[in-house]
């Protein structure tokens, strides 16, 4: 494994710590790992308020010494690919499918007689729809029958937990009743939800 040793090395005075970090580094080396010090030092402290001031604007913690971290794990850090994992393969989430002709045009007509806006937005992922409390934003360029799912999903928050029942409830809870309201109008309509609803919750 590489290892990133970040070290904001105090004045010398202080002591203790550097040893602390070199056998730490000794231990890791010991072990296999291959060990990348970045030390950055407040030796200035001491000196004028000028460079009081630049020590505390240059340690590790400070915007040039995070910019330096990251470059280093840019360069120095592997970055795994999913070729270099093992186990099972993680469980693909299930979509709805079917087809929701005619059936779709009525759910956008019955939000809109609620007085729910609808609208797009693409920056949404991993939220496939949002409900906003009159408003409800769905992910662009879903399949027709995800796109009704998730919009009957939004629209039973929408009904269900708009009022001052909200308080009364976990996030956990509106969201089953929310998916349990998908999941009986999708079957309603014909569409095969899988395991979708139980996916979600």
């Amino acid at each position: 494994m590489k290892i990133i040793q970040l070290y904001n090395q105090q004045r010398a005075s202080f002591g203790g710590e550097h040893s602390v970090i070199a056998s730490t580094e000794t231990v890791l080396k010991q072990h296999g790992h291959q060990v990348h010090l970045a030390t950055r030092s407040s030796d200035n402290i001491e000196g004028s308020f000028i460079k009081k001031i630049s020590a505390g604007l240059t340690g590790i913690y400070s915007p040039s010494g995070i910019a330096e971290v990251k470059r280093l794990i840019r360069t120095e850090m592997y970055v795994f690919d999913i070729s270099q994992t093992e186990g099972k393969e993680l469980p693909a989430l299930t979509d709805v499918q079917g087809d929701v002709s005619g059936y779709r045009e009525r759910l956008f007509e019955f939000a809109q007689s609620q007085g729910v806006k609808l609208n797009y937005f693409g920056r949404i992922a991993p939220a496939k729809g949002l409900s906003h409390g009159g408003k409800i934003t769905l992910l662009s360029g879903m399949q027709p029958a995800e796109e009704f799912s998730t919009l009957v999903h939004e629209i039973g928050h929408e009904m269900l937990h708009r009022g001052g029942r909200r308080t009364l409830t976990t996030k956990k809870v509106r969201e089953t009743e929310a998916e349990a309201v998908a999941f009986v109008v999708c079957q309603s309509v014909g569409l095969q939800t899988g395991s979708s609803s139980a996916d979600y919750i």
